[in-house]
């Protein structure tokens, strides 16, 4: 909004990602322009043109009644979304910001305690599970969450199928298998590296003041600078509209290898829908057989998905240096395996979305876990490291 200069350091945040977190945090949503929806998208040319013949008087008139009648599915349908990633926030629709200002303004609604805790992949995340298996499970609510759901839901969520589950297993994913069979093929990916052992920014920031010193410490003569001025003039202009005809083609050959990869990518993830479905947002962190230091964190909005090694899961951190507060340690210890080699370390995935098919999904990723010959193998973290497409060593 404020300009690259303005954007807080280390926030690397995708867009997509930045509008999801805006929602997840919201108490109101203004759903606005719900107007201009209709059932038909896109619309025809024809209806274009006479939509756009029509005064502005009868236009305004025919699209509120496409509002009120055709248009209603839509807006219904983009409701449920928006309520199921965000149960708590209430979601008003307008035409043209058109709003009570008692909607939007102290509204008293705001809870920093309860807005931390507001996402609805948290919130599932958070649920009971008995499951401690290898193989990711169903959870089943009790009647308070039950309710809870019933009433922060609408029915919209149920009438378009939009829903929400867990995937959870107490076993490591094959780095290899996660990135070939899921990665690469449903998801357009970008994985954050963790900063090198002992990397300093100081160390880059003196040897960039070498370089700039050890080029300006050799001098030219007057009269060679003089003599070379026009020359140099010259190939700078030719330099610079060589450099901004490059640009252009690696910015278009980007976009069309974009395209391409987005096209395959919708491809497959239809796989794991059904009834042209769509997979809203993924959150959640995983558990990777080449690192059983650090947390893998995953986030996903629509194809876009980031995996950021993070920090260290508990079983690998003294007690003593855990949360003072009783209420998280007992929290800690909630999440931790009786068995004692696996400690807190997991894979626990939301995902939220449309005609998701959740057996197909929960197949996938059982497909990426550890066989039980793989964990009797005996291979080391550091072994499955140096294969590991996302944050093993470069080729």
């Amino acid at each position: 909004r404020y300009g690259q200069a303005q954007v807080p350091e280390g926030d690397e945040r995708t867009i997509s990602n930045l509008l999801l977190d805006q929602i997840e945090f919201a108490d109101v949503i203004l759903l606005n322009k719900t107007d201009l929806l209709t059932t038909q998208q896109p619309r025809t040319a024809d209806s274009q043109a006479a939509a756009t013949g029509a005064s502005r008087r009868k236009t305004r008139n025919s699209k509120a009644a496409g509002s009120s009648c055709g248009g209603v599915a839509v807006v219904e349908k983009l409701v449920g979304m928006l309520q199921q990633l965000n149960p708590r926030a209430k979601v008003v629709t307008t035409s043209r910001c058109d709003v009570e200002l008692q909607e939007v303004l102290l509204t008293g609604r705001f809870d920093m305690e309860q807005a931390a805790q507001a996402p609805g992949w948290l919130a599932l995340l958070r649920t009971p599970d008995s499951h401690n298996g290898s193989s990711g499970s169903i959870m089943e609510p009790t009647r308070q969450q039950l309710a809870q759901l019933k009433a922060a839901h609408t029915p919209e969520t149920e009438e378009y199928n939009i829903s929400s589950f867990v995937y959870r297993a107490r076993r490591p994913f094959h780095p290899g298998r996660l990135y070939t069979q899921l990665l690469k093929r449903c998801f357009l990916t970008r994985v954050t590296q963790p900063p090198p052992p002992g990397y300093d920014d100081d160390e880059s920031d003196n040897s960039e003041d070498s370089e700039d010193s050890a080029d300006g410490s050799g001098g030219s003569s007057d009269d060679s600078s003089s003599n070379s001025a026009e020359s140099s003039s010259d190939s700078g202009e030719e330099s610079q509209d060589a450099d901004e005809d490059a640009a252009a083609a690696a910015a278009k050959e980007s976009l069309e290898h974009y395209a391409e990869a987005r096209k395959e990518v919708l491809a497959s993830q239809q796989q794991l829908l059904s009834d042209g479905g769509c997979l809203l947002r993924s959150k959640g962190f995983c558990w990777l057989a080449s690192s059983r230091e650090r947390v893998v964190e995953w986030s996903s909005s629509g194809l876009l998905l980031e995996v950021a090694m993070t920090h260290p899961w508990f079983c690998t951190v003294p007690e003593e240096e855990w949360p003072e507060d009783e209420a998280a340690k007992q929290q800690i210890r909630a999440d931790f395996s009786s068995d004692v080699s696996i400690g807190d370390r997991r894979q626990e995935l939301v995902f939220i979305g449309q005609n998701l098919q959740r057996a197909a999904i929960f197949e996938l990723l059982d497909s990426c876990l550890l066989t039980d010959e793989e964990l009797a193998g005996g291979k080391t973290a550091e072994q499955w490291m140096a294969e590991d497409p996302l944050f093993g060593p470069d080729d």
